[in-house]
């Protein structure tokens, strides 16, 4: 389906956890959601309107430590801006979602200084605008978005991206169907509170919502655990060890993926860990259960030689991906070279790169006869637009298990307009829950999290927005949310 560029329109929303999220060194308490909604015209004649919108989390695209929260925020703002005017300025072409991609990804990459940091920023928003222009797509055919990636409707065309794939096509390797059922992977941050007796009455919410780790497991059913890790040896191992006697206690056949949040920049301490772990019964047990190992080393020494001699030896215990180092389109083969075996795949970092990396993994097992790992990640997905195009890519690519915290950190539905949340439970009953007097969260029942009502017509929802119900970016300030 070809198309053009007619419109592109930004709104924001305020977002308050419930929970401190802290990850690496950063703790976060509340960040704005950047929506997109992308205008296209279809043969001339007819328009159509998609969305998108994402998190805009501070220090995770970019962890320079002299950047501020606001910084960090107003460069992610910027990287929007920026991806709107390029393929604005380029609106007269008419092609199909693949080229409309590729020419805003050239664009926005091109003369970028080759790191982590400056892609990552980049490449948000070319995959936010990515987002809402497969929506639009979707919607102007009458597609969900597993049929219109398999049919051909979006255009992927793998061998202009990588060699290697020129006879690899993403419509004879995706199901007839997408997921209809996916396991929810709960992350366990460096400062959630593990065992319902150690919180505290003045830090004790009221909100109809597990808190701690134990009460997770048993309101959800939990059997997939996401835990991170500080860099401190002792302080790791600690940790490491009482979560895993809970998990042990409650869920004993889980499966156990361990993200290192670029903490090690010594690769051998997490070596040491590993083999530190082996010590006690409960370490044991999170090793015999572990699935992978996450973005151990700094995004600045993850591809160089020296300090990823000892990838091998984490390989040994499970495979070791990437997360933010995989800042650009041939990120993923340098971290083959140096010795990783997976990457993540997150709608931020854009949805035609992580269906070029199922191609790219599919290759190199059928070449290598080992195991390579697309794990889904999240970004503290909320609801209903960054959560729901994330499964819908999820679902099609395959991937069995999911990273979900958004609805652990922040409080259901909350930041979206009543009408919004309302609209939401009606459209995907197996999707979410009532909670609380008349809260709207996501539904996790047996650990399983529902994809069923996701495959209609449009990125994995028939609504649109409440527009007139958010801020428009141009008239949104820093301070007043603040």
């Amino acid at each position: 389906m070809k198309f053009r560029i007619k419109d592109v329109r930004f709104y924001m929303l305020d977002c308050r956890t419930r929970i401190p999220f802290q990850f690496g060194i950063a703790n976060m308490t509340w960040a704005p959601m950047l929506v997109a909604r992308v205008t296209i015209e279809v043969g001339g004649q007819s328009t159509s309107t998609g969305a998108s919108a994402d998190l805009l989390v501070p220090k995770w695209f970019d962890k320079t430590p002299e950047l501020s929260f606001r910084q960090n925020i107003e460069d992610l703002v910027a990287s929007a801006r920026n991806a709107a005017a390029a393929i604005m300025a380029d609106q007269g072409t008419n092609a199909d979602a693949f080229e409309h991609w590729h020419r805003l990804y050239r664009t926005r990459y091109a003369g970028l200084a080759a790191d982590a940091n400056t892609g990552l920023v980049a490449g948000f928003g070319v995959a936010l605008i990515e987002r809402a222009v497969i929506d639009a797509v979707c919607r102007a055919g009458g597609l969900s978005f597993h049929e219109a990636m398999r049919g051909g409707a979006l255009g992927l065309d793998a061998g202009r991206i990588h060699a290697e794939l020129e006879d690899w096509d993403v419509r004879g390797t995706l199901a007839d169907k997408p997921a209809s059922v996916i396991r929810a992977r709960h992350t366990v941050g460096l400062a959630d509170p593990l065992r319902t007796a150690h919180i505290g009455a003045e830090d004790r919410l009221r909100d109809g919502l597990p808190q701690s780790l134990e009460e997770n497991i048993e309101t959800y059913g939990l059997e997939c655990f996401k835990i991170k890790v500080a860099g401190d040896l002792e302080a790791d191992l600690s940790r490491l060890t009482e979560i895993s006697g809970i998990i042990g206690a409650r869920a004993p056949h889980a499966l156990i993926t361990i993200d290192g949040n670029e903490q090690f920049a010594d690769p051998d301490d997490l070596v040491l860990l590993l083999e530190r772990l082996e010590s006690s019964e409960e370490g044991r047990f999170l090793l015999a259960n572990l699935h992978l190992i996450e973005q151990p080393l700094p995004r600045s020494i993850t591809f160089d030689t020296a300090a990823t001699a000892a990838i091998g030896q984490m390989n040994a215990r499970a495979p070791v991906i990437i997360d933010e180092s995989d800042s650009g389109i041939e990120s993923f083969h340098l971290a083959v070279e140096r010795g990783y075996r997976g990457v993540s795949v997150k709608n931020c970092k854009g949805v035609f790169r992580s269906f070029l990396k199922l191609g790219l993994c599919e290759r190199l097992a059928r070449e290598s006869g080992e195991r390579f790992v697309l794990s889904a990640e999240d970004l503290t997905n909320l609801a209903i637009l960054p959560l729901q195009q994330d499964l819908c890519s999820v679902a099609s690519l395959g991937i069995s298990h999911v990273e979900r915290n958004g609805h652990h950190y922040f409080p259901g539905l909350e930041h979206l307009p009543g009408r919004d949340a309302d609209q939401a439970l009606r459209d995907h009953p197996s999707l979410y829950r009532r909670y609380g007097d008349d809260g709207v969260a996501l539904a996790i029942r047996g650990g399983n999290i529902r994809l069923d009502s996701l495959d209609v017509p449009g990125f994995g929802d028939r609504g649109t927005p409440t527009f007139d119900e958010y801020v428009p970016l141009e008239d949104w300030r820093y301070e007043a949310q603040r």
